[in-house]
């Protein structure tokens, strides 16, 4: 297995652009399962972290469980886990919280809706388990609206020291709502990115710099290497959110077609 690691890393290291490199395109790397593969690229990122890559890292799988095992594996091998993030759906996030008892509420500002939203969200998470499911839909949405009430006032204050020109004051707003939304100034924040395609096909919210699609940032599109695990069982999850998003009348996904097409030809 260590000569297999070996092969691949050497194999990761000739064929991805370097840092001073522009180089933009797809690199398949489709070894059978089991031979090491995505050992040797958790690997090839922490070497590259670990030696100040001004690059952004994605990692990229269809199921969040296909995540656990090689973001633990990262977080072991790179000098600052802070640069490291594992991106959760929004319920799992609020979970988050309850579980390690992480809420904080703002101080520089007094949003009404923001122990409405904590009340709902403990609620939920207690009862999930344990609800009939109409009670458990009940509580879901619940818990969503109140969270659409807290983003609300949170645009509304954002825009109101934006208006101010009150940098002072929005800093401290954001540094406080960051310990609730960890997506705030992302790609500022953090190199490595673990997260689901679901995921990365939907918007990060981001009320300071506003919400946007991965795809869509600079240091997306300009200065990253994005890692696609389960690339052949990607298709499925990707024409499913396209037939999604054709219903809603959503226009976001005009990359994808492009996605559809290599994948295809191979």
């Amino acid at each position: 297995m260590d000569r297999l690691n070996t092969f691949f890393m050497d194999k990761l290291d000739k064929y991805l652009p370097k840092d001073s490199e522009k180089t933009k395109g797809f690199f398949l790397f489709n070894p059978p399962t089991g031979s090491g593969k995505t050992t040797a690229t958790i690997k090839f990122i922490a070497d590259k972290v670990n030696n100040n890559s001004k690059r952004k890292f994605f990692f990229i799988t269809n199921l969040k469980e296909n995540l656990d095992k090689p973001f633990s594996n990262l977080e072991k091998r790179v000098k600052s886990k802070k640069r490291v993030i594992r991106l959760l759906s929004k319920e799992d996030e609020f979970f988050r919280l309850c579980e390690e008892d992480l809420w904080e509420e703002p101080k520089s500002y007094k949003f009404i809706s923001f122990d409405e939203l904590k009340n709902a969200v403990e609620i939920y998470y207690k009862k999930k388990t344990t609800s009939s499911p109409e009670y458990k839909v009940f509580l879901e949405n619940r818990y969503l609206e109140k969270e659409k009430k807290f983003r609300l006032e949170i645009y509304k204050r954002v825009d109101e020291l934006k208006r101010k020109g009150d940098k002072l004051a929005l800093n401290q707003l954001k540094k406080e709502l960051k310990k609730i939304y960890r997506t705030i100034d992302l790609l500022k924040e953090h190199d490595v990115i673990f997260l689901t395609t679901q995921k990365f096909l939907y918007k990060i919210y981001d009320p300071f710099s506003g919400s946007d699609y991965i795809y869509n940032m600079k240091e997306f599109k300009d200065n990253s290497i994005c890692f696609i695990d389960e690339f052949d069982s990607q298709k499925d999850i990707f024409l499913q959110i396209e037939i999604d998003n054709l219903f809603e009348g959503d226009k976001r996904i005009y990359i994808f077609p492009y996605f559809l097409k290599f994948y295809g030809g191979i």
